[in-house]
């Protein structure tokens, strides 16, 4: 067939609905690889981060926020790491 044939059926097909940035965030709140104490931390951000998801509209700020939950679970992971 000719190219210019397919262009004018993909202009009308409707453009798909933009994916939520929040869901891929989502692997990184995993805890099951950890250690056994670490993962009782981990766990706890992983649960907020569900939560986040279905009680929080998406949006710039949502997104935001769940990022900042990732940087604070990285930190208290990395805290009962250093717990000597």
């Amino acid at each position: 067939m000719f190219k210019w044939a397919d262009t004018k059926a993909a202009e009308e097909k409707p453009n798909p609905p933009p994916l939520d940035p929040r869901t891929k965030m989502l692997k990184w709140f995993a805890f099951a690889h950890l250690q056994p104490e670490l993962q009782k931390v981990s766990k706890e951000f992983n649960s907020f981060a569900y939560w986040m998801m279905e009680n929080i509209p998406a949006g710039v700020e949502a997104t935001e926020a769940l990022r900042h939950l990732l940087m604070a679970k990285d930190c208290a992971v990395r805290a009962a790491m250093d717990r000597d």
